[in-house]
């Protein structure tokens, strides 16, 4: 009996255990599936998050369809229209027939990217066309750009153009900075875009600048930046300051995209930068399409802009006295050849050198000493380039501080003097730079060296 007895309670105990060991594997699968659960919800909740994030609503989306339908027939089918007709010979529209912008913005613009906004009853639509960091020939700069389709609360719909030049290693978000600065171009928000740094540049539907603006550590301020496109003769013996010029032709014409500061009291340049330039006569097409052109204007505009490229030129050399460098190579054993370089004329992006040839003798050992014998004019040139027009040395003359056969010179100098022949190329101007003719200037300049060996 006692043994029946064991048997029934390792039986029951066995029992209990299995019933233990089956809840808790009950347990455990709830467990696992509301953790599968869980994760599963977490997931999906991801998910959706990222597909609300890309989804455009459908208003949206209709403004934005508007907008590019807006531009392709109002806008890109006009230039197209106009590239139809008789070829111009004048001056007029001449640039927007060369570059066609329009049909080249239509290609490259972002409309996946564009973004509708509202704001004061103004509704626009901005659509990225280059990313920010694309930049031009000269690193110094990066350039973004977007097409900003906008109503005003009248129910005008036009085109504005911005171009954004910023500084390398700037990271912005381009929408939204064409979107602030078309606000505060319009007086409708100022508000502050973080600590950016840039210059925006306002075209209009003709690509024709409006205005500028500038961001200094994110506040908006005026800006005296413009961007314009000059032409000018290539040649094969002038000397590129800042890019190397192409010799896959003999006469061509060379473009450049030029930045330019400034006075905005009385319009005189200050200064400018070269951004990128190529050459007419060469396979590649036409470009950049950034900076205005100049398309639009009368003839009178074109004789003022030829007068003000004339009058840069021949105002912009600043006189100095520089030697760059003295070259001595041994004659016989006591005489030495000198050659000098020195500069006499500097202007913005070239400069004027003169050319001397001169005779140094030995003439003691304790203390060593040496004296010129002779120092003649050899020659002056121009180095560098200007976009106004081409600049050229005429009528040099030298006069040396000495007669040659004269003793102990330990110190010759030399006068010069010259005129400078400015002129103008006047861009698009069909040969009034013909008429207006080139400008001509004389200067002096003088400089003394010591006869060293």
């Amino acid at each position: 009996m006692r043994k029946v007895e064991n048997m029934n309670q390792e039986k029951t105990a066995l029992e209990y255990m299995q019933t233990w060991i089956h809840r808790l594997l009950i347990r455990k699968r709830k467990l696992l599936g509301l953790f599968i659960w869980i994760f599963l919800m977490a997931g999906m909740f991801q998910v959706s998050c990222k597909k609300s994030e890309s989804i455009i609503s459908p208003k949206a989306k209709q403004d934005i369809q508007e907008a590019r339908s807006w531009f392709t027939k109002e806008v890109v089918q006009k230039e197209k229209d106009f590239l139809q007709l008789k070829k111009w010979t004048g001056t007029k529209d001449s640039v927007a027939r060369l570059f066609a912008r329009m049909a080249k913005l239509e290609k490259v613009v972002d409309w996946q990217l564009a973004k509708n906004f509202s704001h004061n009853e103004w509704n626009f639509v901005v659509a990225p066309v280059d990313e920010l960091e694309s930049a031009f020939a000269n690193k110094k700069f990066l350039r973004g750009r977007a097409l900003v389709i906008h109503t005003n609360p009248e129910g005008v719909r036009d085109l504005t153009i911005v171009e954004v030049l910023a500084k390398p290693g700037t990271t912005m978000d381009l929408i939204q900075l064409v979107h602030a600065g078309f606000l505060n171009r319009h007086q409708l928000a100022s508000e502050r875009v973080g600590n950016q740094n840039a210059e925006l540049l306002f075209y209009d539907r003709g690509y024709r600048h409006e205005m500028s603006r500038r961001l200094v550590n994110g506040a908006w301020e005026s800006s005296n930046y413009m961007l314009r496109i000059k032409v000018g003769a290539a040649s094969r013996s002038r000397m590129m300051a800042s890019f190397s010029q192409s010799t896959s032709c003999s006469n061509c014409s060379t473009w450049y995209l030029v930045g330019f500061f400034y006075d905005m009291q009385t319009g005189k340049v200050d200064d400018y930068s070269i951004l990128t330039q190529w050459e007419e006569c060469t396979t590649k097409e036409l470009d950049p399409s950034y900076g205005d052109g100049g398309s639009s204007g009368d003839n009178k505009n074109c004789i003022d802009e030829c007068v003000e490229d004339a009058s840069d030129l021949s105002s912009e050399g600043k006189e100095v006295s520089q030697t760059v460098s003295i070259r001595k190579i041994q004659y016989d054993q006591m005489r030495k050849e000198v050659l000098l370089k020195w500069k006499v004329l500097q202007g913005l992006t070239w400069s004027v050198y003169s050319y001397e040839k001169g005779m140094i003798r030995l003439t003691g050992l304790n203390p060593t000493t040496w004296v010129w014998e002779s120092l003649t004019h050899e020659r002056m040139g121009v180095e560098g380039f200007s976009i106004a027009g081409s600049i050229e040395v005429e009528n040099d003359m030298g006069i040396p501080s000495f007669t040659p056969g004269t003793k102990n010179v330990r110190y010759a100098g030399m006068e010069v003097t010259y005129t400078m022949v400015f002129t103008p190329v006047c861009g698009n101007c069909g040969g009034l730079d013909k008429v207006i003719g080139p400008i001509k200037k004389s200067y002096k300049a003088s400089a003394l060296w010591i006869a060293a060996p």
